[in-house]
């Protein structure tokens, strides 16, 4: 009775396997993308972002310039415009690929700058403010498939 019992249920425990996930055959298991920084000096920072991958990857959001400040352990985005206050700017693609071996780069001013009040000629003045020296990141987003986004990071002093 006992091996009735028993040899169905170790068929079952023991039939049973588990199915492994096949990834995508398109993509590198180990992706690297990295961040260089140029140069910098007072009014100048460049970065270039390199493609080490074996596929074209898609940064996300490139027209936005993603800078953080370490403010007392907590990063806090600057405020940097990528399009001067008042101007008919069209709106950028959502995401540029980039092939593998190649790179993007970015360069910074090393300023914030917002809107500031609407001047007499119905246009918001355009306010920029030469960052102070301390640790801040660059943020890159980006995926190989427009859907899983990933985010890294690049710290620097300035």
């Amino acid at each position: 009775m006992i091996r009735r019992v028993l040899f169905p249920v170790l068929l079952l425990l023991l039939g049973c396997n588990a199915k492994k996930q096949v990834g995508n055959p398109n993509l590198e298991a180990n992706e690297n993308i990295a961040i260089e920084i140029t140069h910098i000096s007072d009014s100048k920072i460049q970065f270039n972002i390199v493609n080490e991958t074996k596929n074209a990857v898609l940064l996300h959001n490139h027209y936005k310039l993603n800078i953080e400040k370490d403010v007392d352990g907590v990063w806090e985005k600057l405020r940097i415009l990528n399009c001067p206050c008042g101007a008919p700017c069209a709106k950028p693609a959502e995401f540029i690929q980039i092939e593998s071996g190649n790179n993007y780069f970015y360069e910074w001013n090393a300023e914030e700058s917002w809107c500031g009040s609407v001047n007499n000629m119905g246009v918001p003045d355009t306010i920029t403010e030469k960052v102070k020296p301390g640790k801040y990141r660059i943020v890159i987003i980006y995926s190989t498939d427009q859907k899983n986004k990933r985010v890294i990071y690049k710290e620097f002093k300035i």
